[in-house]
């Protein structure tokens, strides 16, 4: 079974190739030259070497450890940092990483809810649990949207340049 209209994009180079061959639309805010970069590297052994130590940083010795040292079968935090406009100049300004970072490193369950907003833009709670408790995460996230009182954030949206 293949793709929608059988794109001709299938790889990173392809995704380079193409955003080049419409750079006006494609490229016209910010380049690739993180796409470029990784199109040149060719380490596996780095690469596996690389994923493991993630893997065991975000698992093992990240959420699992929480877990147990909390004595917990949640992680629950705010999702990150309120959501920053978009600045078409220089680009974003990461505030920091997100709760959602480490288990989607490590391949756990995540959810993220409403939880309100901070001037004007939305900030979400994080409910995180260990490998394969991916009801449990639901099952919290379903608790609190049931029981929350703050009102939901309404997003406005409006074109570029307006």
């Amino acid at each position: 079974r293949g793709l929608p209209g059988d794109p001709a994009v299938r790889s990173l180079a392809d995704v380079i190739a193409f955003n080049r061959a419409h750079a006006a639309e494609e490229l016209r805010w910010f380049g690739q030259e993180t796409f470029e970069k990784a199109d040149k590297l060719d380490d596996a052994e780095a690469y596996r070497k690389a994923r493991e130590n993630s893997l065991r940083l975000a698992g093992a010795e990240g959420i699992d450890k929480l877990l147990a040292q909390y004595k917990v079968s949640l992680l629950i935090a705010p999702t990150g940092p309120p959501a920053w406009p978009i600045d078409l100049i220089a680009g974003d300004h990461y505030l920091e990483i997100g709760a959602g970072s480490l288990p989607a490193i490590a391949g756990y369950p995540h959810l993220t809810v409403p939880m309100g907003a901070l001037e004007g833009l939305p900030v979400g709670l994080s409910f995180i649990g260990a490998q394969w408790q991916d009801k449990a995460v639901l099952e919290a996230g379903a608790a609190y949207e049931r029981t929350r009182t703050a009102p939901l954030h309404a997003p406005t949206f409006r074109r570029w340049g307006e």
